[in-house]
């Protein structure tokens, strides 16, 4: 399977199943957690209890607020696009697997547009218990004396736009939606 160049849908979802699986069984979530964390979002409709969550949230504040005008980059960065294709190529390599899949920018592009597939409409938002854990607690505090609060994020997603990848935010004052085609560099 990890010979091809593409992948199908269902051999997609098997693909990251069973590397759940086996990174569950190893005792190494903690060398994947970008892995384990889109994992997850694979398989829920929506995500908010863990930290990373609050982690993207507060990098996509940031992006917004500082107007960057590399916006689609720095999103494919803070939502762990980027992390994601290292984590997937280290274990590949770990496990003595063929990466040509996630190493290849050709098919590293077709994998992740059929990936993201998964997630469309499936929103990450902040965790609503922003007191059970310290890390969490900090970056809402964060957000929270932002100068323009009304760019602070409330959740993110993946939507298609006429058969294009596209992201999208909204904001937690205003509900203003903010979306851009998802650019795969």
């Amino acid at each position: 399977m990890l010979n091809q160049p593409t992948l199908s849908s269902s051999d997609i979802y098997s693909l990251i199943s069973h590397i759940g699986i086996v990174i569950e069984k190893n005792n190494i979530k903690k060398a994947y957690k970008t892995l384990i964390f889109y994992r997850c979002w694979f398989v829920h409709d929506s995500i908010d209890r863990q930290l990373m969550c609050a982690e993207i949230i507060e990098g996509l504040t940031d992006i917004l607020i500082c107007g960057k005008p590399s916006i689609n980059s720095d999103i494919y960065k803070v939502v762990g696009l980027e992390m994601l294709r290292s984590d997937l190529i280290n274990f590949c390599k770990q496990f003595s697997l063929p990466d040509v899949l996630f190493s290849n920018d050709n098919n590293w592009k077709k994998y992740l547009s059929n990936f993201v597939q998964y997630i469309i409409k499936k929103p990450i938002s902040f965790p609503k218990n922003k007191n059970g854990n310290k890390a969490i607690k900090k970056i809402f505090d964060s957000l929270q004396s932002k100068s323009n609060k009304n760019m602070v994020v409330e959740d993110f997603t993946f939507v298609d736009i006429n058969n294009i990848l596209h992201w999208q935010i909204t904001t937690t004052t205003k509900k203003v939606k903010i979306i851009g085609q998802l650019s795969i560099p």
